[in-house]
């Protein structure tokens, strides 16, 4: 598992393969979660008793990847597994060099949260090297049949629990909701929504939940000065479940430049709240239908505000229970059984 920060969907998706995996009649795989490379904060973990992480990070990077390679050897030879599952091409390349070094018998697949040709870091050339791909949306499949990878590719997307809340639709003041990074440009792409709600026409507000750099946030606060809504946009801060304090809305939007599959989407649809997304790489167009919301052409800021100023007007509905059955297929129960399904032909 790569380092990652606690705050994003890849550490939510672990969490349910731990919880249901981790319950009694679930046990049939002896698994490991290796964290090589540390954590920034692992207070986001559920079940720590899966997970093998590495406390003995030095400031200096050289060492530091010297002592990821011990802790990633150390824990191939004391687990022998029959499968590696990676999250990044740096780690495919060094298990691959480490199997046939030490001619080790195991199995290895990919199982990548990001869109191949937006995320960063990713080595294209060495995917070949993985005898089976894990892909959490069409996308990404679709971007491995383009490098000619065609067998042993499995779609199997991402789970979300079926929730009993419903968020009460429609409130008396239009609210749209954001869940994200604090981003005004680079991946999650903010400006594309603050400008969109810029030419909105009567009453709403947006809620912004989540965080980010300081100047970040001070550029988001100056954009919302110079157009005059800043009194319609409300910053909630980061909440470990924002879900839980939303009790009225009227949409999630999502406004990023590429994505893998948004575990946002699944999340606001398995609450009966509609969304909003670009439809950006990879993931958002496996998951959003007439049903459950909209898709905007990514960029087309004009298609977005029209979209929004339907939701205002009251001219576009949606049912809360066609909402959450429209993501039937994502459902844990779904999920799992199609993940064991998948796993028993590796």
């Amino acid at each position: 598992m790569p380092r990652l920060s606690g705050h994003g969907g890849t550490e939510t998706v672990i969490n349910y393969w731990t919880d249901f995996l981790g319950e009694k009649k679930h046990q049939i795989y002896d698994f490991k979660i290796i964290a090589p490379n540390g954590m920034d904060d692992s207070g986001w973990i559920h079940s720590r008793n899966f997970f093998k992480i590495s406390h003995l990070m030095s400031p200096n990077r050289h060492i530091r990847h010297i002592q990821s390679l011990i802790v990633l050897i150390f824990s191939i030879f004391t687990i022998s597994p029959d499968l590696v599952i990676v999250m990044n091409t740096t780690t495919l390349k060094v298990v691959y060099f480490l199997r046939n070094f030490f001619h080790l018998n195991f199995k290895i697949s990919t199982w990548l949260h990001f869109s191949l040709k937006h995320g960063e870091g990713f080595d294209m050339k060495a995917l070949v090297k993985a005898d089976y791909h894990l892909c959490i949306s069409q996308g990404i499949r679709e971007q491995l049949a383009d490098l000619n990878i065609n067998d042993n590719v499995y779609v199997i997307g991402n789970p979300v629990d079926r929730k009993s809340k419903s968020i009460k639709l429609n409130p008396s003041i239009p609210r749209f909701i954001y869940v994200g990074r604090l981003m005004l440009n680079g991946q999650k792409n903010l400006i594309e929504l603050l400008i969109a709600c810029s030419g909105l026409i009567g009453d709403w507000k947006l809620d912004l939940y989540g965080t980010g750099p300081a100047a970040e946030i001070s550029r988001i606060q100056s954009f919302l000065k110079k157009n005059n809504i800043e009194s319609k946009v409300c910053f909630k801060g980061w909440l470990n479940n924002p879900w839980l304090t939303i009790e009225s809305a009227t949409a999630l939007v999502l406004t990023s430049k590429f994505e893998g599959l948004p575990m946002v989407l699944l999340e606001a649809c398995s609450y009966g709240l509609p969304v909003v997304s670009s439809d950006c790489p990879t993931g958002p167009g496996d998951i959003v239908k007439e049903d459950n919301g909209f898709l905007y052409s990514s960029g087309d800021t004009n298609q977005l505000r029209n979209i929004l100023q339907l939701l205002i007007d009251q001219r576009a509905s949606f049912e809360t229970k066609k909402i959450k059955e429209s993501i039937n297929w994502f459902y844990t129960d779904q999920y799992f059984l199609r993940l064991n399904n998948d796993l028993n032909r590796f």
